[in-house]
């Protein structure tokens, strides 16, 4: 399919996403369409230093059909896959940013979040595993009209605002929070990365995608095209992960194919002997009861005659299940950084997603996926539903096991209380700790400090008798600490001892003991 220069620069630029342009209704609508996906290449030793030719040229095809057979026809190999891309996304999740974008992006019961219509579970997955595996996984960002709003205006520009302590603050913009649901939210459609071709030049690289209309340039990052790169971004398959797991796929195939062969030419033997002096009739007639008997072995032997099954002896098929264990090991360690599944440990019999899957990559695989979300797609969903003055929110996945999770709580009250005691104990020789050393403290534990207000004062907890309470605590305070509503009149606004003394006061005196005349 050859193009000229021009022409394809032409139609190049004809699809580069630009700011503020309506997007796409969908593929068909520019005429993008994707190609259908036929590798013809075998799974040989000798494609794969094809594909890692092609790919120092920049085209995926070849190395992306190898890599779609690894993960599709090897169940090991996707199940592993499988595990690393639901366990990610299916990880209990963190919106960060203002509470009305968060809102939106959580979702309810009732209605769906804005985070899964803007990245659908399927797509997501299939989009990470192409990143994970190829280092390269491409999505695009595609608009049902039928959901789509107009975004609202701001009528108002922002001015900063002069705060307390002479600093300037920009207020958030006062827009009217939409429904969830009701949001211009597109979604992400996943491509096969089998069409990208990523072209060097001394400006700076630039990917080109082939369609059926034929080769256009994306621009990832532009609001349309969404390209996952974990890995790194300049030749992000170099440091993927597709290299070891062809070479394993090859191997595990083989030995797998090798195996059978081995099983089928070397399976049990039945053998029929014949005594010296036997006609051919009888010959013939003893292989025929041989053929014939299937599951009813029985029948009559002439003298002389005998029925045997010879079995191999050989050790030969171990080396296949060597192979095969090889393989699967370089799997393991390749994707997840353990060999949990080879092994068969606890974490791999409780399908425990943080026990078969290392802290560090699962740390890596989420936060890298959180990058590309916020930088690629939900800085554009906050720009087109509620202007620039909000900032893209970003979404966090908890990647700690829930043990983990418990033993932090009660760290961060263990360190509560030993900084309570240091401040008590260097109280009684008249020395406080420096506040550099507390944030010094809450940065190495991961605790956001907040300065007091200027003239606050620290309160010391006094020890006081529940008479002296009595004269302090007013008498809706204590109501509201009994759960008990207040009273609703002057009456709430005195403290208990005052309001004791009004009540004894208003009571009338007890009447006069009468006297006995004398």
């Amino acid at each position: 399919m050859a193009r000229s220069t021009s022409a394809l620069s032409k139609s190049s630029k004809a699809h580069v996403r630009k700011p503020n342009v309506k997007r796409h209704a969908g593929l068909g609508s520019v005429g993008v369409f994707e190609l259908p996906t036929r590798p013809l290449s075998e799974y040989t030793l000798a494609e794969y230093g094809c594909a890692l030719q092609e790919t120092a040229s920049g085209s995926m095809r070849r190395a992306a059909d190898l890599t779609r057979a690894a993960i599709t026809e090897s169940g090991f190999i996707g199940g592993v896959l499988d595990t690393i891309t639901a366990g990610t996304l299916g990880l209990p999740r963190t919106f960060i940013g203002d509470d009305r974008i968060v809102k939106a992006l959580e979702g309810d019961d009732l209605r769906d979040s804005e985070y899964d219509l803007l990245f659908p579970r399927s797509e997501a997955r299939c989009v990470m595993a192409w990143g994970i595996t190829l280092g390269v996984g491409l999505g695009q960002f595609v608009t049902d009209e039928s959901r789509r709003l107009t975004p609202p205006q701001q009528t108002q520009p922002l001015l900063a605002q002069e705060q307390d302590d002479g600093s300037f603050l920009v207020p958030p913009a006062p827009l009217p929070m939409q429904d969830v649901g009701r949001n211009a939210t597109p979604s992400l459609v996943s491509w096969d990365p089998r069409w990208l071709r990523c072209q060097w030049a001394p400006t700076g690289s630039t990917w080109h995608l082939l369609t059926a209309q034929g080769e256009i340039q994306i621009e990832p990052g532009d609001g349309e095209w969404l390209l996952f790169t974990p890995y790194r971004k300049r030749a992000p398959w170099d440091m993927a992960a597709w290299k070891s797991l062809i070479l394993a796929f090859i191997m595990m195939r083989d030995g797998i194919f090798d195996r059978s062969r081995h099983a089928e030419m070397l399976a049990p033997v039945r053998a029929g002997v014949c005594p010296l002096g036997s006609s051919e009739p009888q010959r013939a007639d003893f292989a025929r009861q041989i053929r014939e008997m299937q599951r009813f072995p029985w029948f009559t032997l002439p003298p002389g005659f005998d029925y045997k099954i010879i079995e191999s002896t050989g050790k030969v098929a171990d080396i296949y299940k060597a192979m095969i264990d090889a393989a699967e090991a370089d799997v393991m360690v390749k994707l997840t950084g353990n060999k949990v599944m080879v092994e068969g440990s606890a974490g791999f019999s409780k399908s425990d997603f943080q026990a078969r899957v290392s802290a560090s990559l699962r740390q890596f695989y989420a936060h890298a996926w959180s990058d590309c979300a916020r930088t690629q797609g939900l800085n554009w969903w906050t720009l087109e539903n509620y202007g620039p003055a909000f900032a893209p929110p970003r979404v966090d996945y908890n990647t700690d096991p829930p043990e983990d999770q418990d033993a932090e709580i009660a760290r961060y009250g263990t360190l509560g209380d030993a900084l309570n005691k240091l401040r008590d104990g260097f109280g009684g020789f008249g020395y406080d700790i420096d506040p550099e050393t507390v944030l010094a403290i809450a940065q190495r534990n991961k605790i956001k400090l907040r300065q007091k207000p200027a003239g606050t004062a620290p309160v010391t907890k006094l020890e006081l008798a529940p008479t002296d309470i009595a004269k302090v605590v007013r008498v809706d305070e204590a109501r509201a600490s009994q759960g008990l509503p207040a009273i609703g009149d002057e009456r709430g606004a005195k403290t208990i001892s005052e309001l004791e003394a009004s009540t004894t006061a208003a009571d009338p005196p007890p009447p006069a003991t009468p006297t006995v005349p004398a």
